[in-house]
């Protein structure tokens, strides 16, 4: 049911007057009006799963907790259901029941108005004019809805939208508990590796560090279609998941609660499926997100190998049914497929390999990715042997110290391009992440160190030339590329089943290079990726070129990246007006940016070290303007305080009043600026 807009007394009580009369006369019960969950997981994580350019554009790839793996603030609902008492006749000499009627009815819409007005206000006291950004994207997905089911019946018509949705809350509440107990034995048949992973190595980090999630009153608020793309050799599908939940930390030597005050905690997460092309619903005999084999209906009990034990089909290949790949938080999600990404796959696919997918290059990266943090935890290079080069191990081992950066999430994930040369092949990989700095102690002990900071990298992965995907195995990124078996002796170059060693680049992709995406290096690899080889196709390469020119025209950020730009802007000179940073706080609070990051980002950009996109023409800061405005303009207006900081924001761009108005104008505000 979706949340009611908020409502004055006498709208109150003339809405509610039926259902007040119907209240007293039946049951005298105001029923609860949502889905309560088990505790399970949540609050505080940040996933994985590949693909930022695919799925959420913040990866895409995993993206986390906002870029941060702190917990939500809640300002719009409330932990408890409603609740009220029965009512009955009086007696002995009280007057005849039916004479109370009238005073019955008048107390129970006084007491109700007051308590729905109560609980639809805000937290934050908020007036009652304005709308929650929930309210704002459920509106959004509500317009797009039989838009995405069409597009989603075009290629399965046998698409059940009631049921898909039924089991992705199934499998949130899964997701939750395999959070809280730091297992994810009872989630791991419908996630991706890339998911299965990373969470493995937050748990590491948990017990590292001591403590555990609680988690509990769950409430699943609403589920929607959000967005589908049918390109490559998967489709991906998106829903939008609004809930709620208590997270709290807990010591795991004293038990006691170390952070977390126990008051419900409202967030949305845009959760990402895969599923093979010409994959159809009808064939299905049974749904992964409910524990079912889709391949034989049978209860999915799994062997070593990721195969369903009665029928040996590989269930989470995604040729049988939707797989979970990626966790978006709100304010880092993207609505959009880059184009740009899309096209360099097509180009690949066309010239090099038929059964290529940036789903399944991104899987591998974040797996990959996820190993390097294990390495960065333990000190140690062996988790990322079989997966990088024997030049980047020897290079890192030597690079591995005492401080470290852990508990990262992953804000976006994007295929550059690929690099095709003639003994071995180059996939670049621009990630946008969030992490923390540890320090390690004696003995096994670790300590935080400094809030999140952000970080902007390139990611190169090589394999030989001649390699070609196994699309069937694409989603079994930390499996055994030879023989499919599961890892288990980490430290050791070759696969303990049939001793290939794997770290080669003649199976699959392996890391090759890790650096800063403005760096030199960084620079020397886009460089040679922008250098085409004689006889590619002529009109390929336009269109990609066009997709490109409009692409940087168009800034395709997440409110969270929006936020940080114009900080990086208005402090450019070192100082920070306290109305700007007021207005950009209560703009981060609407697009549930946690607090902390916004202050981490104010510090980074009065000190000058906040990087900022390059703005080499007036159409890229046109565009990057527009962005803000939409993200000011979430809730369909502007308001005063919103359009100051718009004009001193252009102010600071050199950019006039009259070109401000016309991006606003642009986006259906035409109020006078």
């Amino acid at each position: 049911m979706e949340r009611m807009a908020p409502m004055n007394r006498t709208t109150c009580i003339t809405g509610w007057l039926p259902l007040t009369v119907l209240v007293i006369f039946s049951t005298g019960l105001l029923l609860p009006d949502s889905l309560w969950g088990r505790a399970g997981g949540g609050g505080g994580y940040s996933s994985s799963g590949g693909g930022g350019s695919y799925s959420s554009g913040g990866s895409s790839s995993y993206s986390s907790s906002s870029y941060s793996s702190s917990s939500y603030s809640s300002s719009s609902y409330s932990g408890s259901s409603y609740s009220g008492s029965s009512y009955s006749g009086g007696g002995g000499g009280s007057p005849p029941f039916w004479s109370l009627v009238p005073l019955i009815i008048i107390i129970s819409l006084v007491v109700v108005g007051s308590i729905v007005q109560g609980r639809q206000q805000p937290r934050h006291h908020s007036t009652p004019q304005e709308v929650s950004p929930w309210d704002i994207a459920l509106t959004q997905l509500a317009g797009e809805r039989q838009r995405i089911l069409t597009q989603i019946k075009e290629v399965d018509s046998g698409f059940n939208e009631l049921a898909f949705l039924a089991n992705v809350k199934t499998a949130f509440v899964t997701i939750q508990n395999a959070w809280m107990q730091q297992d994810m034995v009872t989630a791991e048949h419908f996630v991706t590796d890339g998911i299965y992973e990373k969470f493995s190595v937050q748990f590491r980090e948990q017990r590292l560090l001591g403590y555990r999630e609680k988690l509990s009153q769950i409430k699943v608020r609403h589920v929607a279609l959000a967005r589908f793309d049918a390109s490559g050799l998967f489709d991906v599908l998106s829903v939008a998941v609004v809930a709620s939940l208590v997270d709290q930390r807990i010591s795991t030597a004293t038990g006691e609660v170390i952070r977390g005050s126990g008051a419900p905690e409202g967030f949305t997460e845009y959760w990402s499926f895969v599923r093979r092309r010409g994959t159809r619903s009808e064939e299905a005999k049974g749904s992964l997100l409910a524990g079912e084999c889709p391949n034989c209906g049978a209860a999915l009990d799994m062997n070593r190998l990721g195969k369903c034990a009665q029928c040996d089909s590989l269930v989470r290949s995604g040729s049988y049914d939707w797989v979970l790949s990626e966790i978006t938080q709100s304010d880092a999600w993207r609505s959009e497929t880059l184009a740009t990404s899309r096209m360099r796959a097509e180009q690949y696919r066309a010239e090099h390999d038929a059964q290529f997918s940036a789903q399944q290059l991104e899987d591998r990266a974040s797996v990959i990715l996820s190993r390097k943090g294990m390495a960065d935890l333990a000190g140690q290079i062996d988790p990322l042997r079989k997966m990088a080069t024997d030049a980047f191990c020897q290079d890192y081992q030597a690079r591995l110290t005492s401080q470290f950066l852990g508990d990262y999430s992953i804000g976006s994930m994007d295929m550059v391009g690929i690099i095709t040369e003639s003994k071995f092949h180059y996939a670049l990989l621009e990630l946008k992440w969030a992490a923390r700095q540890f320090q390690r102690v004696a003995g096994s002990e670790v300590r935080v160190g400094r809030a999140y900071r952000r970080y902007h990298s390139l990611m190169v992965l090589t394999r030989r030339a001649d390699v070609r995907s196994k699309a069937d195995a694409g989603l079994l990124s930390a499996h055994c590329p030879s023989c499919g078996a599961p890892e288990e002796d980490l430290s050791a170059d070759a696969c303990g089943f049939c001793n290939e060693v794997t770290n080669t680049g003649k199976y699959d992709w392996v890391l090759e290079a890790f650096t800063e995406y403005g760096s030199a290096e960084g620079g020397r690899w886009r460089t040679r990726l922008k250098a085409p080889e004689q006889g590619r196709g002529t009109k390929l390469y336009s269109a990609l070129a066009a997709a490109e020119a409009a692409q940087a025209a168009e800034a395709t950020a997440s409110p969270a990246e929006c936020l940080m730009w114009a900080i990086g802007v208005l402090a450019e000179d070192g100082q920070l007006e306290d109305q700007e940073r007021q207005s950009i706080t209560q703009l981060a609070a609407k697009h549930r940016v946690p607090a902390a990051l916004v202050e981490a980002w104010v510090a980074d950009g009065l000190a000058g070290a906040l990087e900022q996109p390059s703005l080499s023409d007036r159409e890229l800061t046109k565009g990057w303007l527009n962005q803000m405005v939409e993200v000011a303009a979430a809730d369909g207006k502007l308001e005063p305080e919103e359009r100051t900081l718009l004009s001193q924001l252009a102010g600071s761009l050199q950019m006039s009043g009259y070109d401000l108005k016309l991006v606003i104008r642009k986006n259906g505000l035409d109020r006078k600026v």
